[in-house]
């Protein structure tokens, strides 16, 4: 039961860590400076509040962003893409983050992390782009679980990114390129920006899955996923004399039970628990 709960919870949470195609929508360079101090420029601020806000409406306001902190570089040569795998602004390392409308970043909420693409970390389909392990990653979010309630700057949060980078990937965060499967793939070494209107859709699935690893065997779950056809039981008839005596489902002869509903009360008496 378990092994098959891991497996789907697992599957959900691999949603919780997409890969961001923000390339057609609304996002901007933020200077390497202002992500590093947290002090935005008015273009960026301009950018993601829009020019026909007021400073006063700007001040008041706080948005949830994400900042790509790495990047795949496109490659051309005369005129063509040298790696077809590698798609124009394919960020692999993303950090969720709140903008004020001072320009000041802050932590995005508790339960928002800095984190890689599922697809770029091994076990993956195509282990060409894979620039980490998963099971380092869990293990980094797992041991630094006291640090992130430590963190209460901006410059700690972005120590804290860049130490997860450099730990899941084996390259320094300085680095033009990341390691991938003994090669070098080279980086762009920018940042983007946009706004964040990603929803956590699957928040309270994925709670499910870890309470049911979590807690006893349910005979019925157990039922449910051991991949086993349960064995034919005989129907019991509607005229069964020791059935019509229990006389379940109803009070008097005014308002009796249809066949399939005797039918129906008639089988779930026979059940027991964990029965299909």
């Amino acid at each position: 039961m378990r092994e098959v709960t891991r497996y789907f919870r697992n599957a959900v949470a691999v949603q919780t860590n997409p890969k961001c195609e923000y390339k057609d929508g609304e996002f901007c360079l933020i200077p390497e400076q202002e992500v590093m101090t947290g002090e935005v420029g008015d273009i960026v601020l301009e950018h993601l509040f829009g020019k026909c806000k007021t400073d006063q409406q700007m001040q008041k306001q706080t948005i949830n962003v994400i900042i790509a902190f790495k990047t795949l570089a496109s490659i051309y040569e005369n005129g063509d893409r040298i790696d077809e795998k590698i798609e124009d602004l394919n960020s692999i390392f993303f950090v969720p983050a709140k903008l004020d409308g001072e320009g000041k970043l802050s932590r995005a909420d508790v339960g928002k992390e800095p984190w890689f693409p599922r697809e770029y970390l091994y076990p993956m389909i195509d282990p060409e782009l894979s620039v980490g392990d998963m099971t380092t990653y869990d293990e980094y979010v797992e041991k630094m679980t006291s640090a992130r309630y430590e963190i209460e700057t901006w410059e700690q949060y972005v120590q804290y990114a860049i130490f997860m980078y450099e730990t899941v990937t084996h390259s320094s965060f300085d680095d033009a390129f990341v390691q991938s499967c003994g090669e070098k793939i080279a980086l762009d070494n920018k940042y983007y920006i946009f706004e964040d209107k990603m929803v956590n859709a699957t928040k309270h699935i994925l709670s499910l899955y870890n309470e049911l690893q979590n807690q006893e065997e349910n005979k019925l779950y157990a039922k449910l996923t051991n991949g086993k056809t349960e064995p034919k039981k005989q129907l019991i008839s509607n005229d069964d004399v020791n059935k019509m005596m229990q006389h379940a489902g109803q009070m008097n002869g005014q308002y009796p039970l249809s066949p399939s509903q005797r039918e129906a009360i008639n089988h779930f008496n026979e059940m027991e628990e964990g029965d299909i």
